[in-house]
This record gives C-alpha cells, structure tokens and sequence, in this order.
C-alpha cells in the first residue's frame, strides 16, 4: 500500500519490490485505488513490474495497494494460458 498524502499534487512512485521470491516471479500487480472524497475501493488496470520495480502516478490524496500476480502467460498449456504459483 502506497499512500499519496499531497493535497494537489500527483506523485511518480517507483516501488521496490524486496528481494526474494516475489521479486523473480512478479510480472504484473493489480492494482487498487481509495481517493477521496467518495472512499470507495475502485480496481485499476493492472500495471507492468520490470526488474522488480513498480512505475505508477499516484494520485492526490489517495492510497494505492498493489497485489503482485504471479501467473506467468509466457509458459504453460496451450496459447499461453497462465500457470500460477500459490
């Protein structure tokens, strides 16, 4: 969870992900947006991780949580169905 506290302004956040695991086999995140002022949870498009690393602009006043996928489309069954660690 990524928290934008700016009351005006937009924030470029590139976010880590900590060595281990889910840094190797993190491909995407999906991701989840709460802003005022209606505080509803909104799902986003997921968002690309490369080399371990989240690019996303943060709205203001808002708090972002992203959820690391770890299905991978690039091996598995037939026409690229994703095979998924759990």
């Amino acid at each position: 969870m990524v928290i934008n506290k700016n009351e005006r302004a937009f924030y470029d956040a590139k976010i880590s992900i900590a060595a281990g695991p889910a840094r190797s086999s993190c491909q995407r995140a999906h991701t989840f947006l709460l802003q005022a002022p209606g505080a509803a949870v909104v799902a986003l498009p997921p968002v690309a991780v490369v080399n371990g690393t989240i690019a996303h602009r943060l709205p203001p006043l808002s708090a972002t949580l992203f959820a690391c996928d770890n299905c991978r489309r690039d091996r598995g069954p037939p026409h690229g169905t994703p095979v998924c660690r759990r």
